[in-house]
Parts: structure tokens; C-alpha cells; sequence
């Protein structure tokens, strides 16, 4: 045996073959890569561009503000029916717990509770929720306009405190609210699972105040 193949072969023995890979295992890689997914949604949004996302074989479109200087507002995206399209799976109900800083609300989905804040995000969600904060998945939030986008209209306008919020849908993503409540320019994002309708997003909105320590993103 040549001196080569002699180093190849103890070099073999030190590299023990990979085990079988389990269901286990591809179930949390499958996990994981849903969540990455979520996270990079969340950053797209509070950083005001639409853009679409792959993780394997599954696209997500991202639902947020397009500034204007990139596209004309005809190319925004509009409202797409999405009362009819979802059912109502939860109810609002007063909100009775601790506020957080930057946003006070009047009102939650039954059974959820205020995640937590980041200088820029207030995070509604189900108790026990132990993901990231810019994590949109499944979630009901709030935030305020990113610095470096501007206000959008779509050909689906509300009533929402006081004046004219506009309605944007992906469908089967989520639904974003942007509204101006007299100083601030906000964003409220409410995931397709949760099974609100647009009346119940609406609804929410008109009992949030934002506060002084609310801050907006940069994109």
C-alpha cells in the first residue's frame, strides 16, 4: 500500500459515517425555516418593502408599505375581499392587563395577551408564545409607519379613528391597517390564522393611543 492511500485511510477513521437522518430531525428543520421565514416578513414589513420570500418550495409574500419613490401608488397593494374570504374564528374583548410603553390598547382577540414591546413593535398573541418579537407569524401587531416610507392609499379605505385608514391583503398571509392618528402614521398587521375579520381590525385599531415612547423603524 502506497504511503497515500495508507494517510486516506486513517483519515476515513476519523470521520465516523452520518447516522440515518430521523422524522424528527426534518420536522425541526421544517420548523425552523418557518420561523426564519416569519422573522424576515417581520423585518420586510417595519421596513416598509413588499417583497417575496422563499423557504424550500413555500413562498410568502410579504405585506407592508412600498414607498412611493419606487413604485406609483397604482401599483400598491389593494384589498382583495378578505371579510368575505376569512371567517371569523376569534372575538374581541376589553383588555383589561398591564399596558406596555409606546402603545396602549382597548381591546384583544379573546384568550390573548400583549407578547411584549420593542422600541418600534407591540406583539399580541397566545399565552405561551416564546418567539421573537419582530416574529409576525400568527400574531396581531402594531407599529408605528417605518421613517423611510410613506403613507399609502388603497382602492379599500375605513373609518378608523376619526378618519380614513386603507386596508391592504395578501391572502392568506395577512391583512395590514395604515392609518394617521393625528400625529403618527400607524401600521397594524393582523396574521390570516388568526381568523379576524376586517371589521375586527378596524375595530382594534380604534382603541389604540400611541404613546411618546413609541418609535418608528428604519428600513
Amino acid at each position: 500500500m502506497s504511503e497515500h492511500h495508507e494517510i486516506e485511510g486513517r483519515l476515513r477513521t476519523l470521520r465516523p459515517a452520518p447516522g440515518p437522518t430521523t422524522d424528527e430531525q426534518v420536522a425541526g428543520d421544517v420548523r425552523r425555516g418557518a420561523r426564519a421565514a416569519g422573522r424576515r416578513r417581520a423585518v420586510r414589513l417595519a421596513t416598509g418593502s413588499v417583497t417575496l420570500a422563499a423557504v424550500g418550495a413555500v413562498a410568502f409574500v410579504a405585506v407592508a408599505n412600498q414607498p412611493d419613490t419606487t413604485a406609483p401608488p397604482s401599483a400598491a397593494p389593494t384589498h382583495r375581499g378578505a371579510t368575505t374570504a376569512k371567517a371569523a374564528g376569534l372575538k374581541l374583548v376589553d383588555y383589561t392587563g398591564a399596558q406596555q410603553p409606546g402603545f396602549t390598547v382597548g381591546q384583544v382577540p379573546e384568550g390573548f395577551v400583549l407578547q411584549g414591546v420593542s422600541p418600534a413593535v407591540l406583539a399580541v398573541t397566545r399565552p405561551g408564545d416564546a418567539t421573537d418579537i419582530n416574529d409576525f407569524q400568527d400574531k396581531l401587531v402594531v407599529m408605528l409607519q417605518s421613517q423611510d416610507a410613506t403613507f399609502h392609499k388603497t382602492d379599500h379605505p375605513v373609518q378608523v379613528h376619526g378618519g380614513t385608514g386603507y386596508l391592504r391583503d395578501e391572502p392568506g398571509t395577512a391583512t395590514t391597517l395604515e392609518y394617521m392618528d393625528g400625529k403618527h402614521d400607524v401600521v397594524v398587521q393582523a396574521w390570516d390564522s388568526l381568523g379576524l375579520t376586517d371589521d375586527q381590525l378596524v375595530e382594534f385599531a380604534d382603541g389604540i393611543s400611541v404613546t411618546d415612547a413609541a418609535q418608528a423603524g428604519v428600513g
